[in-house]
This record gives structure tokens, sequence and C-alpha cells, in this order.
């Protein structure tokens, strides 16, 4: 994260669990996700990559497990830089099968807000 600025905005993907946060929801989101799951985010295959002084996408194939459960999507993240900091990113991924992978990865049935979801107990 140290390539990232202190104003970060992160965009989740999801569709019941996207959300939108700085920097302090950033961190709670990543410890909270990688609990859902064995791994984070593993890259298969990067199709393109685009990138300027501005913006960054980059499209791919990737997979996160739980258990014997695995999902591998086509996916991508884009990125907003300024001063060659990220100041922003968003997850942009199949947003129904990301609420129902994630959700799955809770024993306790939730029925909050998505950012409570994703900081809820970290």
């Amino acid at each position: 994260m140290e390539r990232m600025s202190p104003d970060m905005v992160i965009h989740t993907g999801g569709v019941r669990l996207a959300a939108t946060g700085g920097m302090e929801f950033l961190r709670r989101y990543v410890v909270r996700r990688a609990s859902l799951a064995d791994a984070n985010v593993q890259p298969l295959e990067i199709d393109e990559i685009l990138a300027d002084d501005h913006y960054g996408i980059i499209h791919g194939t990737f997979r996160t497990s739980r258990g014997e459960t695995s999902w591998t999507r086509v996916g991508m993240g884009a990125w907003r830089f300024e001063d060659g900091v990220a100041v922003e990113h968003w997850e942009l991924s199949n947003g129904p099968v990301w609420d129902e992978f994630f959700l799955a990865g809770d024993p306790t049935p939730f029925t909050g807000s998505a950012e409570e979801f994703w900081t809820r107990g970290v």
C-alpha cells in the first residue's frame, strides 16, 4: 500500500456487496476479504494491461478459492493515478457471483450494508 495515496478510494466488486471507501476501509476490507477465502485474488492469466500517467487497466483471468470451492473468472481492475501514486481503484467482476462467493464464506447470516459486511470483525 506504499504506492497508494493516504486518500485512496476503493470501489469493491459485487452488487449487494459493492462498497466505496477510503484507506481505513481498504485496510479493513483486505483483511476481511482474506478471511472469507483461502487466498487472495490469484492472477492466472493477464490478457491486457493498458496504462498511462493517469489511468491503468488490467484485464485477465483470476481465481479465488475457499476450501473445495474455487471461483475462476474474467475480470478487470481499473486504477487512477496522481503524481505517480494510486488514488482510486475499481474492482470489475461478475457482481452477483462476487456477492454469492463472499457471502457464502461468512457462516453468520448478514443483513447490513456492504460497508458493514466488509468491516465486520476487523
